[in-house]
């Protein structure tokens, strides 16, 4: 019965063998898929970024150059941003509005305290602001402000800002084959989230921390597995710094759903094993039957051949037996 053990342990050895093996590529494949869609939607995100940046780069332009068809000029060059883009405003050296795109003039409304205006006075520095995420009291949608300053040779003119929906930046999963189950988000590298592909109104007041990508000098990309601060559920997480941006675009997946496949695999395994190991058993069960049936008619074939012969020893006469080649089989003592 040697064989019973050592099928069973060859079996269970390879099964083992075979788990730990798929539970280690299905991890890798899915920090490898999981930082391929992070890259993807950076890719996405840095071309959306330039488009805002260059779109405030020209109307900027318009602005000081075709002031008397500028608001021509708004609307021609935004419909090459009008997925992005909400609202264009300029705002002039006092903080005041001087033009929106989609208020009158009539609404006159100081912005000189908004910190998408307070970046760029006394600067003297051409560079793009992104604000932090904030919530519109009129339509309750979060967005975001990207301006840039409006110079006139080294004499400040004032602020263009293009106010853009938070929902905008982030919802490109069907455009770029996100798997569904992927969450994308858009952060300052201070942690500050600006975008995310699902959300509500407590996601944009988190501050995530104790993130590698907190540490300016980390790394550009990378993957690690942590419990999410939003959903509390255990993510693997995929990051990109854009420096250009001082932003993190990173993807994140349950833990859970990236490992399903090797789940299935793994129970497919242990069913199999189980019911391989149970053949094993009944095949081992019935051999030992017969076995021990076998050894049980050999018991009582000793025990008549013992009869027998001490039958014949008491008989008290001469006894022998010849097969039939004449050879002496047996004979008993007298």
């Amino acid at each position: 019965m040697w064989f019973l053990p050592m099928g069973l342990l060859i079996l269970w050895g390879g099964i083992i063998f075979d788990i730990q093996r798929s539970q280690a590529y299905q991890y890798h494949f899915g920090q490898t898929s999981i930082q391929l869609q992070a890259q993807t939607f950076a890719e996405s995100t840095r071309s959306n970024l330039d488009r805002i940046n260059a779109f405030l780069s020209n109307i900027r332009s318009d602005y000081l150059e075709k002031q008397s068809r500028f608001g021509e000029q708004v609307s021609h060059r935004q419909e090459f941003v009008s997925d992005l883009v909400d609202e264009l405003m300029v705002i002039d050296v006092n903080g005041n509005r001087v033009f929106s795109n989609i208020h009158s003039k009539s609404e006159p409304i100081y912005l000189g305290d908004k910190d998408f205006f307070k970046s760029h006075i006394g600067r003297g520095v051409d560079s793009l602001f992104i604000s932090q995420a904030n919530l519109n009291p009129l339509t309750h949608h979060w967005g975001l402000q990207f301006s840039r300053p409006i110079f006139n040779g080294n004499l400040f003119k004032g602020v263009i800002v293009a106010s853009v929906s938070s929902d905008s930046l982030s919802n490109f999963n069907d455009k770029i084959s996100l798997s569904n189950s992927v969450v994308t988000t858009i952060s300052k590298s201070s942690g500050s989230i600006l975008s995310r592909s699902v959300s509500n109104d407590e996601i944009y007041r988190l501050q995530l921390k104790g993130f590698p990508f907190n540490n300016p000098n980390g790394p550009v990309k990378g993957v690690y597995q942590r419990v999410s601060q939003s959903d509390q559920t255990n993510r693997l997480f995929a990051y990109v710094r854009l420096p250009e941006f001082d932003l993190i675009v990173f993807a994140s997946q349950p833990v859970q759903e990236v490992m399903a496949p090797f789940e299935e695999h793994r129970i497919e395994l242990l069913t199999t094993g189980t019911l391989l190991s149970l053949f094993l058993i009944g095949i081992g069960l019935l051999v030992m039957r017969n076995q021990k049936q076998s050894e049980r008619v050999e018991q009582k074939a000793r025990e008549s051949e013992a009869m027998l012969l001490a039958a014949i020893e008491a008989t008290g006469e001469g006894f022998v037996i010849f097969d039939q080649q004449d050879r002496l089989v047996f004979l008993n003592e007298r």
